[in-house]
């Protein structure tokens, strides 16, 4: 049962408040991460949500929705004060007021622009107007230069490739070219050979072959066992991470292969864990990843989103986000979408080396279960009216 919330009588047309704001995210989001000062990130997330919000007030609403609205609202208040990051309410109002819009188009907003961004930011690097940081580090018994290419840190721009790859693979589902996904990967490998963003690569090859033979398998009917793995890949790695970087101690051999596989990341996990421990409803923890620290001793982050964001923003947020991801990759496996699954299955294994669960203006496939659940409903009500028609008519053919 639904109950009629539009307060504001906004239909499809109204669709270009969430592509404005949307816009402004990606722009926004984008920019904060170059080398060049800006501060306005936060003005940018109220603007965003302003624009978004009118949205909100013209869908319609079930009653367990309402329910887990009025629940979400002061978590997400909770977690904003407490973490001081608004980010987690720009997700939440993006992703409602994406309701009743086309999937597809929105992750074909995201690929343009985002690439679009990337394009021109990194020739501006080539060309010195933004500066390029440039880190000296061991990579396999040698020391190797990353390059940020106009970023705050070298790990931006293969971030960014690899999920750009993902949304390409999704909107060329249904024609799958391997010479243009070859390009993709030796794309990729330039990239590794300039910003030596080892992880991220290794990653961009699992895709690849996933996707290649993804290719091979076209009209697949996913069965139950896919739907129970896509429903367990989110809380299981979830667990796992959370269970070893607790249980990480140096002089353990095992530990430190891990930790040396993971390039240090399981050595801060097992700090941040110590240090801060895990919240309820969120904390504000300082952090660094600054590039050219004298002291390496500084730096501190924790890359993991799965310990990342139950330290930060807190255990009721955290299992909300592996709630939507699950429901998401869940609803493409019952919607027979084998590339879309795969998509998400690399989200979940990026989740163990980065945290880019928030950032729906870079990763917008979240935004899946908001707008195929709009479409359910359509199918929904179109089915009802249709049986209605068929029992005034008396024909059995409409029933």
């Amino acid at each position: 049962m639904y109950l009629n919330t539009r307060l504001l009588d906004m239909d499809a047309r109204g669709s270009w408040l969430f592509y404005v704001a949307y816009t402004l995210l990606i722009v926004g989001s984008f920019v904060s991460s170059l080398a060049v000062g800006f501060t306005g990130i936060n003005a940018v997330y109220a603007l965003a949500v302003v624009l978004a919000l009118p949205r909100l007030f013209s869908v319609r609403a079930s009653h367990v929705a309402i329910l887990i609205t009025l629940f979400a609202i002061p978590a997400l208040c909770a977690c904003f004060l407490l973490a001081r990051d608004p980010m987690i309410v720009v997700f939440a109002i993006l992703l409602l007021a994406a309701k009743d819009l086309e999937f597809d188009s929105i992750v074909k907003h995201s690929l343009y622009i985002v690439s679009g961004m990337l394009a021109l930011s990194l020739a501006f690097a080539l060309l010195g107007v933004i500066p390029d940081t440039v880190l000296v580090r061991e990579l396999h018994g040698r020391f190797v230069e990353c390059h940020s290419l106009g970023f705050y840190h070298y790990s931006k721009v293969p971030t960014y490739w690899f999920y750009l790859y993902l949304s390409y693979s999704y909107l060329n589902r249904n024609t799958y070219s391997l010479l243009k996904h070859v390009l993709w990967l030796l794309g990729g490998l330039v990239i590794y050979l300039i910003c030596f963003e080892r992880l991220r690569f290794y990653l961009l090859i699992v895709a690849f072959i996933i996707f290649a033979i993804a290719g091979m398998m076209k009209n697949k009917h996913l069965g139950r066992s896919w739907r129970c793995a896509s429903a367990a890949i989110y809380p299981t790695l979830f667990i796992l991470s959370v269970v070893v970087a607790m249980a990480y101690t140096p002089t353990s051999g095992f530990f430190e292969e891990i930790n040396t596989l993971l390039s240090g990341r399981l050595r801060l996990e097992n700090i941040a864990l110590n240090q801060f421990g895990i919240s309820i409803l969120g904390q504000s923890v300082e952090m660094n990843n600054s590039l050219g620290l004298t002291d390496s001793s500084q730096y501190m982050f924790v890359d993991a989103a799965y310990i990342y964001i139950p330290i930060v923003y807190g255990v009721i947020i955290g299992v909300a986000l592996l709630l939507i991801y699950t429901l998401s990759i869940l609803k493409a496996a019952k919607n027979d979408c084998l590339v879309l699954v795969l998509a998400f299955v690399c989200i979940a294994i990026d989740c163990l080396v980065g945290n880019q669960l928030l950032s729906i203006w870079l990763c917008p496939l979240p935004f899946y279960l908001t707008c195929s659940a709009a479409e359910d409903a359509g199918r929904v009500s179109s089915v009802s009216k249709l049986d209605k028609l068929g029992i005034a008519l008396g024909n059995p053919l409409l029933k």
